[in-house]
């Protein structure tokens, strides 16, 4: 059986830290007879505390020496990011991606879309990464939707979690929901001006 794996990279701000979440592609044993039953299952999901980039990228060279992903998208945003980048790029497939409202509302998009088709996998054991996922929220009276989480946790994860699924998305031939508008959030979180991302479990 043919296992893809990707990689997503989030890279440290001023207070979070980096993040690398490995996610592989098979089929649903539970829905052979499904032309469309390929499932993203996160095989690993570690956060670095601030490191240098260069001790960073050692790092993540040795994950990719264990898993081998095809491709690994990488939070280019900034300066350190572009640096990231040029250093991983040389021994890996690596594609930058700059975070903008839309990108991050695309990523997101598609990560609500696994979740509500059950084509995402968990395990347990990354609490903290379903943790983040929950508490994401976004700033809903902004003109566009703009994404943050509370001011003493961290969301590291969580996006390398959105840049592994939006890394292999061309892999599951589903059919996508449109990008998640303001609409969206108001009618299923009516948390007030902070709304929650409601992922359908």
């Amino acid at each position: 059986m043919l296992i893809l794996r990707f990689a997503g990279l989030d890279l440290a701000r001023i207070r979070d830290h980096s993040a690398l979440v490995v996610v592989e592609i098979t089929e649903d044993k539970d829905e052979t007879n499904d032309s469309n039953n390929k499932i993203i299952t996160v095989i690993d999901a570690i956060e670095y505390p601030h490191i240098t980039l260069d001790k960073l990228a050692e790092m993540i060279k040795i994950k990719h020496e264990k898993y081998q992903w095809t491709t690994l998208l990488i939070d280019a945003t900034g300066f350190g990011g572009a640096i990231a980048y040029d250093i991983l790029s040389k021994y890996m497939d690596c594609k930058a991606v700059i975070f903008t409202n839309n990108i991050k509302n695309q990523m997101v998009s598609n990560l609500v879309t696994l979740v509500a088709n059950k084509r995402i996998r968990i395990p347990k054991e990354h609490k903290r990464l379903i943790e983040q996922m929950l508490e994401q929220r976004i700033i809903s009276d902004s003109p566009s939707i703009k994404y943050r989480h509370p001011s003493n946790k961290n969301d590291d994860l969580f996006w390398a979690l959105c840049l592994a699924c939006f890394a292999c998305k061309d892999m599951l031939n589903q059919s996508y929901m449109k990008i998640v508008s303001k609409k969206f959030y108001h009618q299923e979180n009516l948390y007030g001006k902070y709304d929650a991302i409601h992922f359908r479990w």
